[in-house]
């Protein structure tokens, strides 16, 4: 009896057997870009896993990801979902983009023909602070740049990350987050088309590269990458010594390497360009502009093995990789979009009919009036004919809103000049009553997810006492919304790659916004690129004509600190260099305020708004669709003498310590800043990277501010470098003993200077003259006020401001009280209360001999 059991149980265990070794499984999961698990907040990584399907037959499979407990009791605003469909006895390596945001563990959650299996898998990521820079580095040979994170200069800010063919990523979105990206020795023939595609897509959106092995050019030079790189390689020989590096403000005093010497590329320059050191007729470091991003070559190696010393390594890195910070506030897109969103925009034309017809009216009125000398009846006519023309207007939009029913209003951004052209669209769906839209993405290149947040606050999140809306914004930093989010997005994929919102729940009279990011494809077109002129009055941009079949409404001028609107006179643009005035319609002053805050880009370009854009979705039926269309130029920018004007708009502010980031998010002020006392705050300031090595003749500093009371007097300082390698040692003593610089060496305070007994201070109007910094700041320059608000620096010690390497300086807001103090009351009432309104810094200089002319 027992042998018959014991072979019932055998035979019912291997009945199941198959069952149970046939399931699909999902298993290895990880979110990382690259080889890094270190990603921004609110920045795309790639979720990959492995999927397997033992089983004889097809199986449908939904993998989803959630945000883990450690999300600081925010709520997560993408929940991304890719539904696969698995061919019996399949295994597969997948990838799919997901956008990660504040938490470091993430769950998966896997579906299997509908019914969820086992427990979820735990992913651990790791978030970079706002503050920080990441440098993606491509390389598969043996050559590298070694851990440079680890060198003083760069440790806790930069982080760097490593990838190759099997990790770069297939879409230009995933690689936005990188400051700049490292070519060592990538082996060509293991990248697919899709990779090469969204690496130049990367460059032509804002991007830097850096061709940073000179013996890969060769290669290179047959690919499709070729169109990138700034010269054609034609021959590598071996130098030892190379007299302009070591005459460089940023490399001083170099000696040279020892036998058998180091790789020289002499190459010869392709297309438009700048030199920023030659070697014997040949370039040595050559830059040029691709779309609105850089490309950067180097002729010689910068591997790890030949600059051994670390100064001068960090020096050459910083030259190399150096970038402005720049600090998007993409939360301008949801005002912006509030603006447009549920209320049609009527057409000029539609404007000028109404206005006509009633002036035609009320002309009519007065002339019979007159005519008939009957003026008091004429004018009750003309009141009653303006109320009528009043209600006939809001009957006309009240009319208007009721048949849109349901409207999508978007900004379009994109790239003009190329074969493809990388696209960001942010959108917003209104609907007047409750509805379920199934909505979706026209195209496999496009990424989609809600509109971020501002990430660019350098306090830690923990610290932030953020209110987060439900739709993942900042409550109290940003306009609050009139339209209020409801739900967090549920982003599907499709097995076709298509991304979709399905069941897009919209209450009564509110809007969902969400983004759309991706590459579409363009038939190359002939233009003239429009040009920036350098000069002595400050970059112009020269009169264009706008390419036939283009059209705009508003023309700007967009440099990464700010804006300068163009006038048009036809198809042609001039600038005028004037500031822009104060724009009186809201919908338009919301537009230029994304322009200016929320698309930051790192080279100056020109932007062109036209209305109507076409949207990269499909639109639900019955729905209307208006909006703005913004297509970007990239300029190229020519120099034709060594002294020029930077305008304050190219020069980028961020704070330089944790207190000063109490008060600036990213590159401007917080708004109303609630700052009391005497305290300083440190600011760092950024130059363009082309002219990190001018030498500055003046810089003009425009700060103002408000101060309650009168108790505190703020004045800008400009701190000297502690090392200066572009300094002989005499100079720099001959230097410290200039007027307007304290004699102190770098960290001791600087000696007080007497003061009679006999002689009591005397109290004395604020001097228009420089003026020596208090003993207890470190190191500076003060400046003369020209005028109220208005600080100009000059002299010799403007030389030991800016670091040569990294074309930046640090300034400082020194706030002091009064000569009689503040006493407990003043201070209850507020009188020690300041706030900065303004802050600015342009510069004057020369460039380094030979660089200048050059069209770039």
């Amino acid at each position: 009896m027992a042998s018959w059991l014991i072979a019932a149980l055998v035979m019912v265990v291997f009945s199941l057997l198959p069952e149970l070794v046939a399931a699909p499984s999902v298993s290895r999961g990880r979110i990382s870009i690259g080889f890094s698990l270190r990603l921004f907040r609110f920045s795309w990584g790639e979720f990959s896993c492995f999927v397997e399907n033992p089983d004889p037959t097809p199986h449908k499979i939904m993998v989803r990801v959630l945000a883990g407990d450690d999300n600081f009791g925010q709520q997560q605003t993408n929940v991304f979902s890719d539904m696969l469909v698995i061919p019996p006895q399949t295994e597969m390596n997948y990838r799919s983009p997901i956008m990660v945001e504040t938490a470091e563990s993430y769950r998966v959650e896997v579906f299997i023909d509908g019914r969820q299996q086992g427990t979820s898998e735990e992913l651990l990521i790791k978030t970079i602070p706002s503050k920080s820079t990441q440098i993606a580095i491509l390389d598969e040979g043996e050559v590298s740049i070694g851990a440079y994170t680890q060198l003083d200069s760069f440790k806790n800010e930069y982080f760097s990350c490593t990838m190759n063919s099997r990790t770069l990523p297939e879409q230009w979105e995933l690689l936005a987050p990188f400051a700049a990206i490292v070519v060592m020795q990538p082996d060509l023939s293991q990248y697919s088309s899709r990779q090469v595609r969204a690496f130049v897509d990367y460059v032509r959106q804002g991007g830097t590269v850096i061709f940073a092995d000179p013996a890969a050019l060769f290669k290179l030079a047959e690919s499709p990458w070729a169109e990138l790189l700034p010269v054609r390689p034609l021959k590598l020989r071996k130098v030892w010594d190379i007299p302009s590096l070591a005459a460089s403000s940023f490399l001083s005093g170099f000696k040279g390497w020892p036998e058998p010497g180091v790789d020289f590329l002499e190459s010869e320059a392709k297309g438009q360009g700048i030199d920023l050191l030659r070697h014997e007729g040949f370039p040595l470091f050559r830059w040029k502009k691709y779309g609105l991003g850089i490309c950067r070559f180097s002729a010689i190696p910068i591997d790890e093995k030949i600059f051994k010393d670390p100064k001068e390594r960090a020096n050459l890195l910083h030259f190399l990789l150096g970038t402005q910070k720049l600090c998007p506030e993409p939360e301008r897109y949801n005002s912006c979009l509030d603006e447009m969103t549920g209320f049609p925009i009527p057409r000029a034309g539609v404007l000028r009919s109404i206005f006509i017809s009633y002036f035609i009216i009320l002309g009519v009125l007065l002339s019979g009036g007159l005519y008939t000398r009957k003026t008091g009846i004429a004018w009750v006519a003309s009141a009653l004919a303006a109320i009528l023309m009043t209600f006939y207007v809001l009957d006309r939009a009240k009319a208007e809103v009721r048949q849109k029913g349901k409207m999508l209003s978007m900004i379009d951004f994109s790239v003009y000049g190329g074969a493809t052209t990388p696209t960001e669209t942010y959108c917003s769906i209104f609907s007047d009553s409750n509805a379920v839209l199934d909505l979706g993405a026209a195209s496999e290149n496009t990424l989609l997810s809600g509109i971020p947040p501002n990430t660019n606050s350098y306090i830690p999140i923990f610290m932030q006492g953020l209110n987060m809306s439900d739709d993942g914004t900042e409550g109290r930093s940003r306009k609050q919304s009139r339209f209020k989010i409801a739900k967090k997005l549920d982003i599907q994929r499709l097995p076709n790659g298509l991304a979709i919102l399905p069941s897009l729940n919209i209450s009564t009279n509110t809007t969902r916004q969400f983004r759309l990011q991706g590459t579409q494809n363009l038939k190359p077109v002939s233009w003239e690129q429009p040009k920036l002129l350098y000069g002595k009055d400050g970059p112009l941009m020269a009169p264009w004509q706008v390419p036939a079949g283009i059209k705009f409404d508003q023309a700007f001028l967009l440099f990464p600190g700010g804006l300068r609107q163009l006038a048009g006179n036809g198809r042609t643009l001039s600038d005028s260099g004037k500031e822009t005035g104060f724009q009186p319609d809201s919908l338009l002053r919301e537009l230029q305020g994304c322009l200016e805050y929320a698309y930051r880009t790192p080279s100056p370009c020109l932007a062109l708004v036209d209305k109507n854009p076409s949207p990269p979705l499909e639109i639900p039926g019955g729905a209307s669709c208006q909006g703005r269309r913004i297509t970007l130029f990239p300029l190229s920018e020519s120099c034709t003498e060594e002294n020029i004007v930077i305008d304050r708009k190219q020069v980028l502010l961020t704070p330089g310590d944790s207190p000063t980031g109490m008060i600036m998010d990213g590159n401007r002020f917080k708004q109303n800043p609630n700052i009391n006392g005497a305290m300083s705050y440190s600011f760092k300031f950024a130059l363009p990277p082309q002219f990190s090595s001018i030498e500055p003749e003046e810089i003009v500093v425009r700060f103002d501010y408000r101060s309650q009371g009168g108790g505190i007097t703020v004045r800008p300082l400009l701190l000297l470098q502690a090392e200066q390698k572009n300094l002989a040692d005499d100079e720099r003593d001959s230097l410290s003993g200039s007027a307007g610089t304290e004699t102190a060496k770098p960290g001791k305070p600087a000696p007080k200077k007497p003061v009679p007994a006999s002689k009591p201070p005397v109290k004395k109007a604020a001097p228009k003259v420089p003026v020596p910094p208090p003993s207890n700041l470190p190191p500076s320059i003060a400046g003369k006020e020209l005028s109220p608000g208005v600080f100009v620096f000059s002299g010799a010690d403007l030389k030991r401001v800016i670091n040569p390497s990294t074309g930046t300086g640090v300034l400082m807001l020194d706030a002091q009280e009064g000569e009689g103090g503040i006493s407990e009351t003043q201070r209850l009432r507020g009188v020690d209360k300041w706030e900065p309104v303004d802050l600015g810094v342009s510069l004057k200089g020369r460039l380094p001999a030979g660089v200048a002319p050059f069209t770039y």
